[in-house]
C-alpha cells in the first residue's frame, strides 16, 4: 500500500473514532447535566457561572479583555479575570452572546471539553506508539476516569476539568525531553502554557511532577546535556507565553495584600483521605475523590510484577504516580506542612490529577503486555463507557436534593459566590459587610455636597464641592488600575484602598468639579498583553512550519 492509500485509509479509521468522541462526550455527561432537563450543580459551579455571565456582559459592552468581572458582588467588581484566567471561558461567552442560556452554554462548553480532552489524550499517545489501539485506550480510560468526572459533576471544578485536557499534551512534551526524542521539547511548552491558563494550581503541580523526574534522571540530565538544554528551551519558551497572566497578577499582588496571602482558609491536613476509603469509594465507583476502579485494578497489577517492568519510564512514572498517591491521603504528614505554602492547594486529594494521568498512560503504555489482546482492551474501553455512565447516575442519586436543579433554575445567578477562599480580596474585607452594602458612595453629607453620581459597571462618575479636602468611598473592590479623571476648578486624588470600610476604592476631593473613577490598564498589563500575543505568533509559526515539514517529509520520502 503507498502512502496516499495509507493516509486515506488512516484517516477514514480517524473520522470514525472521532465519532466514537463526540457521542461519548454526550453521553458521559446526559445523566448528570441533560436528563430530564435537571442539572447537578456541583460545589464551584456559582464561581464559574459568574465568571462566564461576567465576561459576557464585559464582550456585550464592547470590553474584549476584561480585568474585572463586575457580575461578583452586586457590581463592585472581583479580579478573578487577572487571578483566574479568562481564556477558555470566552467560549461559553460567547455561546450566551449568540442567544444561548447559561445553562445551555454551560452544557455546550463541558461537551467540548471532553471532546478536547478525548483528542489530545488520543493524539499524545499516538505521538509515542504510532499505534490506534494504544491511543484509544489511553484516550478512554483517561477522560472517563473517575477523578476528572468528578471534577465535571460534583465538584464542578471547571478550571482543573480543563488542565486535565492539556495535562497529556504537556507530559508528552516531559516524556520526549527525559525519554524520547528531546527535540520535541515544544509539546511541554504548549501543554504547561495552556493548563496555566486553565488552572494555576494544576500547573504548579505538575511543576512538582517534572522536578520528580528530573531527580529520577538527574545523572542522565547531566550525561546528555542536549535533554537538559531541551528542557530549558521549554522553559524559557514558556514564560513570554504566560506573561500576560503572570505579570498582572505579580502586579497586583505587589500592590498590596489579598486574603490568598493571608491566613490560610483550609489546612491539608484537615482534608486528607484516608487510603483505605479512598479504594473501598474507587470499588463502589462512588461520587467521592478516588482513582476508580480499572486504575485501583492496574495500580494492583503493577504494584506486584513492578519487577518485570524493564522500560525506565514506566518505572519512573509509576514512582512518581504511587508518591502523589500517597500526597493525595492522611498517611503523608500533613500536620506538618499546615504553614507551609503548600497549604494553597487546599485538598490532599488534588494530586489524584497526576496519579490518575501516570496511571492510564502506563495501563495503555503496556508494559507488562497484559493487553496484548485487544479484545480484551477493548472491554475495557466499554468498561470505562459504562462506568462512566453508571458514576453519573451514582452522582445524580447521591445528591441532595437542592443540588440538582431545572435548566431555569441553573440560569440564576447568584453574585455574591466568589469561592469558598475569597481569595481575590483585599485582606481588609469583611465579605460579609459587603453582603448587606448597598451602591451609594460613602462620605460626610455635612462636608461635601454631591449630585449626579451614576455607576456603571466599573465606573463611577460624580459632580462635588467643598471647601476642604473629603474623603469618598465608591462601591468598587480597590485594585490596582484604577483611575480617576478630573474637570473644573476642584481637584480628586488617584484612587486608593480604603481600609477602614472594606477594601473599597476611595478617593480625595476639594473644591469644585466632575470626577470619574474608572478601571484602566495598567502599563505592565499592556506590556505584558502584547508580550505574550507577539510570543504566541512566533510560537504558531514555529509549530505550523515544524508540522509542514513532517508531512512534507512523508510524502516525499
Amino acid at each position: 500500500m503507498d502512502k496516499k492509500h495509507f493516509f486515506k485509509n488512516y484517516l477514514s479509521k480517524y473520522v470514525i473514532i472521532l465519532l466514537f468522541f463526540a457521542v461519548i462526550s454526550i453521553v458521559s455527561i446526559y445523566f448528570s447535566h441533560i436528563y430530564e432537563q435537571r442539572i447537578i450543580t456541583g460545589d464551584d459551579i456559582q464561581f464559574h457561572k459568574n465568571r462566564i455571565e461576567g465576561l459576557y456582559q464585559a464582550l456585550s459592552n464592547g470590553d474584549l479583555f476584561p480585568r474585572l468581572n463586575m457580575t461578583f458582588l452586586n457590581s463592585m467588581g472581583y479580579a478573578s479575570s487577572i487571578f483566574y484566567s479568562d481564556i477558555f471561558i470566552y467560549i461559553p461567552a460567547i455561546f450566551r452572546l449568540i442567544g444561548f442560556s447559561i445553562t445551555e452554554s454551560y452544557v455546550a462548553f463541558l461537551i467540548i471539553i471532553n471532546f478536547a480532552t478525548f483528542i489530545i489524550a488520543y493524539h499524545s499517545m499516538f505521538n509515542v506508539t504510532k499505534k490506534n489501539y494504544n491511543s484509544l485506550l489511553f484516550s478512554v480510560i483517561y477522560t472517563l476516569s473517575t477523578y476528572r468526572l468528578l471534577d465535571m459533576t460534583t465538584r464542578a471544578a471547571l478550571g482543573e476539568l480543563l488542565a486535565f485536557a492539556f495535562l497529556p499534551l504537556a507530559f508528552l512534551g516531559v516524556y520526549h525531553i527525559f525519554y524520547g526524542e528531546q527535540k520535541k521539547w515544544y509539546f511541554l511548552s504548549l501543554g504547561m502554557s495552556l493548563i496555566i491558563f486553565s488552572h494555576l494550581l494544576s500547573a504548579v503541580m505538575f511543576a512538582l511532577f517534572i522536578f520528580l523526574f528530573m531527580i529520577l534522571n538527574f545523572k542522565k540530565l547531566l550525561q546528555n546535556r542536549v535533554r537538559l538544554t531541551s528542557l530549558v528551551k521549554a522553559v524559557l519558551t514558556t514564560l513570554p507565553l504566560v506573561s500576560l497572566y503572570f505579570i498582572p497578577v505579580l502586579e497586583q499582588l505587589a500592590s498590596q495584600t489579598f486574603k490568598v496571602g493571608a491566613a490560610p482558609i483550609f489546612f491539608m491536613s484537615d482534608k486528607a483521605s484516608n487510603l483505605g476509603n479512598m479504594f473501598l469509594n474507587a470499588l463502589s465507583n462512588k461520587s467521592t475523590p478516588n482513582i476508580g476502579i480499572i486504575l485501583l485494578l492496574f495500580l494492583f497489577l503493577y504494584s506486584l510484577f513492578f519487577k518485570k517492568v524493564t522500560t525506565k519510564s514506566t518505572k519512573d512514572l509509576f514512582l512518581i504516580s504511587i508518591f502523589f498517591l500517597l500526597l493525595s491521603t492522611d498517611l503523608f504528614p500533613w500536620k506538618l506542612l499546615d504553614g507551609t505554602f503548600l497549604n494553597t492547594f487546599q485538598f490532599p486529594w488534588r494530586f489524584l490529577t497526576l496519579v490518575t494521568l501516570g496511571l492510564s498512560w502506563i495501563i495503555s503504555l503496556d508494559s507488562l503486555k497484559l493487553l496484548m489482546n485487544k479484545k480484551l482492551g477493548l472491554s475495557i474501553i466499554a468498561f470505562s463507557v459504562l462506568l462512566s455512565i453508571s458514576f453519573a447516575t451514582n452522582s445524580r442519586q447521591d445528591a441532595n436534593e437542592e443540588d440538582i436543579v431545572s435548566f431555569k433554575q441553573f440560569n440564576e445567578i447568584s453574585s455574591f459566590n466568589i469561592g469558598v477562599g475569597l481569595e481575590y480580596l483585599p485582606e481588609a474585607t469583611n465579605y460579609e459587610n459587603l453582603k448587606t452594602r448597598n451602591l451609594d458612595l460613602s462620605y460626610n453629607p455635612d462636608a461635601v455636597t454631591i449630585v449626579n453620581y451614576v455607576k456603571k459597571e466599573d465606573s463611577v462618575t460624580f459632580e462635588y464641592n467643598t471647601t476642604d479636602k473629603e474623603l469618598i468611598t465608591l462601591p468598587l473592590i480597590f485594585y490596582k488600575g484604577y483611575v480617576s479623571e478630573n474637570s473644573g476648578s476642584g481637584a480628586a486624588s488617584a484612587p486608593f484602598l480604603n481600609k477602614k470600610e472594606d477594601g473599597l476604592t476611595a478617593i480625595t476631593v476639594n473644591g469644585k468639579g466632575k470626577v470619574t473613577v474608572h478601571y484602566k490598564d495598567t502599563l505592565l498589563q499592556s506590556i505584558s498583553l502584547y508580550a505574550s500575543l507577539i510570543s504566541w505568533v512566533i510560537f504558531t509559526i514555529y509549530l505550523l512550519s515544524l508540522f509542514y515539514r513532517n508531512i512534507h517529509s512523508y510524502f516525499i520520502k
